[in-house]
C-alpha cells in the first residue's frame, strides 16, 4: 500500500479544521465515526490516519500523555509509505505533533531531535514547502525555550520565507510564524519589534479563521503582554478579556492555555495596584498549570517568579522559597543564560 492517505481519506485535515476552529467535540465525533474501536487500540498500519487525527485531537484537549502515545505510533506507521508525497506528509505531521507535545512536556532536546531528524527526512524526499517551513517554525519554538534566540530567529525566517514562496496569500501557519516572531522579540525585551509581527498574527487570523476561533484568542492572548510592557495597559487588558471569555467557553476555566492568560492578567492587576486580585489569579494560574503539567515543568517557573516577588513585599521567607524553587526548576531545563532565569537569579541576590 504506497499511500497512508488512501485509508484516512481527508480525515486528519477535517479534524485539524474542527481543531483550529475550537470544535474539539466535533474533531471527537468525526473520529469516532471512522469506527467504534478506540485508536489507542488499532494495529493495522491502515489505521495510521484515524490514530493521527486521535493524537492531535488529545494534544488540542491537553491530553498530553494520551496524544504522545498515539501519535508515536502514528509517526511510526507512516514512516513506512515515505515513498509517496502524501506519506511523507503524513509522517511529517505525526513527527510535528509529536515534538510539539514533547515541548509542551518541558523535553526540549527530545523535541529537537524528532524535528532534526524530520527535516532531515524531508530534505531526502523532497516534501512540500509548507511541511518544512512548519517544522522550522516549531523548532524556532524550541529554541526560544531553550534561549537560543538567535537559533530561534534563524528558524523563524526560512519558515516565513518557505511560506511566502509558495503563494501570496497569507495563512494560519503565515499567522503562526508572525506569532512566535512576535513572542521571540518579546522575550529578547524588544517589545517595540514585538508588536508587529504579534498585530499582524491577529489581523490575518482572524480573516482566516473568523473571531471566535481558539488561536484567534492565543494570538491576542500573546499580544496582550506586548502592549503591556508598551505601557497600552488598556487595550492590553481589554484583548487579554476578550481572549479568556473564547478560551473559557471552548475549554472551561482549568484549560492550559486559559491558565497561561490568568498569569498575564495577573500582571496587569499587579501593576494597576490590585495586589490581592493579583495574588489570587497568579495563585490560580499556578495551580491550573502544575495540574497540567506536573510541578516540575519549566514554564511554571515564570508564574512562581510573579508570586515570589509580589509575596515578598509582605513574607520574606515565603517569596523567597518561590523564587528558589523557580530558579531549580529553570536550571535543569534551561541554560544559564535564559532571560528568565537570570532575572529570578538577580531577584534572588536584591533579597
Amino acid at each position: 500500500m504506497s499511500d497512508v492517505q488512501t485509508y484516512g481519506g481527508d480525515l486528519v485535515e477535517d479534524c485539524l479544521r474542527l481543531v483550529e476552529g475550537g470544535d474539539l467535540e466535533g474533531a471527537q465525533n468525526l473520529l469516532f465515526r471512522v469506527g467504534s474501536e478506540p485508536a489507542s487500540q488499532r494495529t493495522d498500519e491502515r489505521d495510521a490516519a484515524p490514530r493521527l487525527a486521535a493524537g492531535i485531537i488529545a494534544f488540542a484537549a491537553g491530553e498530553l500523555e494520551s496524544a504522545a502515545a498515539d501519535l508515536s505510533l502514528a509517526a511510526s506507521q507512516t514512516r513506512k509509505f515515505c515513498s509517496s508525497l502524501s506519506g511523507v506528509h503524513s509522517f511529517l505531521q505525526a513527527t510535528h505533533y509529536l515534538a510539539m507535545v514533547r515541548r509542551s512536556e518541558g523535553q526540549y532536546l527530545a523535541a529537537r531531535e524528532l524535528l532534526t531528524e524530520a527535516l532531515s527526512i524531508s530534505e531526502i524526499k523532497n516534501a512540500s514547502l509548507q511541511d518544512v517551513a512548519v517544522l522550522y517554525n516549531e523548532l524556532g519554538i524550541v529554541c526560544k525555550y531553550e534561549g537560543l534566540f538567535g537559533e530561534a530567529a534563524s528558524c523563524y525566517e526560512k519558515a516565513l520565507f518557505l511560506l511566502e514562496s509558495i503563494a501570496n496569500v497569507e495563512d494560519s501557519d503565515m499567522a503562526s510564524v508572525y506569532h512566535n516572531i512576535g513572542g521571540l522579540e518579546f522575550s529578547r525585551g524588544d517589545y517595540a519589534a514585538a508588536e508587529m509581527p504579534a498585530r499582524r498574527a491577529v489581523a490575518i487570523r482572524e480573516r482566516v479563521l473568523g473571531q471566535d476561533s481558539e488561536l484567534v484568542a492565543a494570538d491576542k492572548a500573546a499580544l496582550s503582554p506586548i502592549l503591556f510592557e508598551l505601557g497600552k495597559i488598556d487595550e492590553a487588558e481589554k484583548l487579554l478579556r476578550e481572549a479568556l471569555q473564547i478560551l473559557e467557553s471552548l475549554y472551561g476555566v482549568d484549560h492550559y492555555e486559559v491558565a497561561i492568560s490568568i498569569g498575564n492578567l495577573a500582571a496587569i492587576a499587579q501593576s494597576r495596584g490590585r495586589l490581592e486580585e493579583a495574588e489570587a489569579l497568579y495563585t490560580r494560574a499556578l495551580g491550573a498549570l502544575e495540574r497540567h503539567l506536573g510541578p516540575e515543568h519549566p514554564e511554571i517557573a515564570p508564574v512562581l517568579h510573579n508570586l515570589g516577588l509580589l509575596r515578598r513585599n509582605r513574607d520574606p521567607e515565603q517569596g523567597c522559597a518561590l523564587l528558589v524553587r523557580a530558579s531549580e526548576i529553570l536550571s535543569a531545563s534551561v541554560r544559564s543564560t535564559h532571560p528568565t532565569l537570570s532575572a529570578i537569579t538577580e531577584a534572588l541576590l536584591d533579597g
